[in-house]
């Protein structure tokens, strides 16, 4: 049995957790690098994110994989 991955977003290089429209751009709430700490939160405008964001897919979908790469 074979492991798949999982498509992250990223947004300078950092995992995105969430993302979700707000009244004044983008809310990005980024993925923390300690398990039952709450990311921190970026608003961005639409321009930034299609500049910076992205997707990419990681060889694991554990969050506590993701946690490793946080910068």
């Amino acid at each position: 049995m074979t492991t798949t991955g999982k498509r992250f977003r990223f947004y300078k290089g950092n995992p995105v957790k969430r993302m979700r429209q707000g009244r004044l751009g983008i809310i990005l709430t980024m993925v923390s690098s300690e398990r039952g700490v709450p990311g921190s939160q970026l608003t961005v405008s639409q321009a930034d994110w299609d500049k910076y964001g992205e997707w990419r897919e990681l060889p694991s979908s554990r969050m506590d994989d993701v946690r490793r790469i946080v910068n």
